[in-house]
């Protein structure tokens, strides 16, 4: 029955929608997925490129050192395998520079294409169906009885139909937009985590009751200063 209820809602929600704007929120849809997906691969090429750099500049420590032993020691075959090491490393560095930062770059681009394009399909969608919306509900009240216009305040019904409008509109462009990002973005993310390093993900799973703990309770704290500020301010102005 519940979920009766919530298909029903967005039933309604959407039921000014138009092809166009289905067209458009399924662009939108598809281009949020995509915002949500290539975050975690930028971090995943870019991580390995910062790997290969803290593994050359230990190497170069470590040459350093066996240079000096070698100096003390007089071992020759230890200090060439070393600097062929090195260079083998050195170049492995700057092929992979250039690919890995026009790989970071196209992602990173093609990342804002995506967000900008997905936010404004959702927005361009939302903005016609309040329009359908606005139309529908000037129409309705144009057959309604004068007695109950008369009975409401001058400004009532406008500011009635703009908070309506407007609320509609953050569902629509805003408020389902962004659950969808969250929800793509928070699977990926743990995806590619698991991927990487699944024990330390494993650990940061058990630190989240703790962190969701912490910050309800700061939100608590938080909530109960500010309702408590107010009522001193109202209670200096009754005064």
């Amino acid at each position: 029955m519940g979920t009766r209820r919530k298909w029903k809602s967005f039933n309604v929600l959407y039921s000014f929608a138009d092809k166009v704007d289905i067209q458009l929120m399924l662009a939108g849809l598809i281009l949020a997925l995509v915002q949500a997906v290539l975050p975690p691969f930028v971090w995943l090429v870019m991580g390995d490129f910062v790997s290969l750099s803290i593994f050359r500049e230990e190497l170069k420590m470590n040459k350093t050192q066996s240079f000096q032993r070698a100096l003390d020691f007089l071992q020759v075959n230890s200090s060439i395998s070393s600097n062929n090491r090195q260079s083998l490393i050195d170049q492995q560095f700057e092929r992979s520079a250039t690919p890995v930062f026009i790989t970071m770059l196209s992602l990173s681009v093609a990342t804002f294409i995506a967000a900008f394009f997905q936010r404004l399909a959702w927005e361009v969608s939302g903005i016609r169906q309040v329009f359908r919306i606005k139309k529908a509900y000037i129409r309705k009240l144009l057959h309604m009885d004068v007695a109950w216009l008369e009975s409401r305040h001058s400004g009532q019904v406008a500011s009635m139909l703009h908070d309506h409008a407007d609320s509609i509109y953050q569902g629509i462009a805003d408020h389902i937009p962004m659950v969808i990002f969250v929800f793509a973005y928070l699977f990926v993310t743990l995806s590619v985590c698991f991927y990487i390093q699944w024990d330390v993900t494993l650990v940061m799973f058990a630190a989240l009751p703790l962190l969701i703990a912490t910050r309800l309770v700061f939100s608590k704290v938080c909530s109960f200063f500010h309702n408590a500020n107010w009522n001193c301010c109202y209670l200096q102005l009754a005064s």
